[in-house]
């Protein structure tokens, strides 16, 4: 971050200049010329007129010459650069801000390998050097290069066997990273008109599903008298067509305000009670919840006497 006392003027004129010729400044240009000549995408996200970090990494190796010179033998280099302090370059700025904001940016620098569809492959934080910063890229080219060849592959075949190969391209992806490969679902909705592949219904079931868990949260924050709040929570869970996926949210929010009554150890047993239901319904985490239970069930007295404290409080 720059610090307070450097005028945003000087902060300009020791920044970083623009991007080099190696560099483009549109991803949209990028990845036709990836196309073009077989290559891949590397997009790195910068501030270079005020984060530090940023111009570090674009001094000591983005920006160096011996970077270009291997990064571009399998790479298009693309850089989006958030400068704030270019006045000259109000509507770019206002571009990149966008283009940053529509892949859920939440820091930089950073770096994406994108293959030439758009579907990010990975994505990179900024190694110290060269060296170090080679290594990865040559693994990401290589993972970006297998998913390209496989992707080439299915659109090479016809009708339902090239939605199935890309539905299955698609499914191989772990789930937590499947927003990275947004073009690829977008081509499979477009030609999957008849849902061979299941994954149309399970995006609407999915969207539903966020919509539902939007709406029932709000719902709950609005309740703030425990006994209240459990009382909603049970209607919920008595709901026939409740996702199985929402009842970890529910039982967790009903755990707390559990506690939140617990006046005796007694109530402390009938509110760990709930911690079973909360394994059963989120298995991926059951052993951490059961342990929580088991630290708890050896400590009630202290569980009472911060719950009186926070009530006196």
């Amino acid at each position: 971050m720059t610090h307070p006392f450097i005028p945003a003027s000087l902060v300009a004129c020791i920044a970083p200049a623009l991007a080099a010729d190696a560099w483009l400044t549109d991803i949209d240009a990028g990845k036709k010329q990836a196309a073009a000549e077989n290559k891949a995408v590397l997009i790195e996200f910068t501030g270079s007129d005020w984060c530090q970090p940023c111009m570090k990494l674009r001094k000591n190796v983005t920006g160096t010459k011996e970077f270009e010179t291997y990064a571009g033998k399998n790479y298009v280099l693309v850089e989006i650069d958030l400068a704030r302090y270019k006045k000259d370059r109000p509507e770019l700025y206002k571009k990149n801000r966008e283009i940053y904001n529509s892949y859920n940016q939440r820091s930089v620098p950073c770096i994406f390998i994108m293959d030439p569809s758009g579907n990010i492959t990975a994505r990179l934080g900024g190694s110290p050097n060269n060296e170090a910063m080679k290594n990865t890229m040559e693994t990401a080219f290589r993972q970006n290069r297998e998913f390209h060849t496989s992707l080439a592959a299915a659109e090479k075949l016809t009708g339902n066997a090239r939605i199935q190969a890309l539905a299955k391209l698609y499914t191989a992806v772990p789930e937590n990273n499947r927003h990275n490969y947004k073009p690829l679902f977008n081509r499979l909705l477009e030609l999957d008109k008849n849902d061979i592949s299941g994954l149309v219904a399970a995006e609407h079931r999915q969207k539903e599903q966020a919509a539902l868990s939007n709406k029932i949260q709000a719902d709950l924050m609005s309740t703030k008298e425990p006994a209240a709040l459990i009382k909603k929570i049970d209607g919920y869970l008595a709901q026939p067509n409740m996702p199985p996926e929402l009842h970890a949210l529910l039982f967790e929010r009903k755990f707390h305000a559990a506690l939140a009554l617990a006046q005796t150890e007694q109530d402390i047993d009938n509110a760990l009670s709930i911690a079973d239901d909360m394994a059963k319904s989120d298995p991926k985490h059951a052993q951490n919840i059961l342990r929580m239970k088991e630290a708890m069930q050896k400590d009630k007295a202290g569980i009472l006497r911060r719950i009186k404290q926070q009530k006196s409080q």
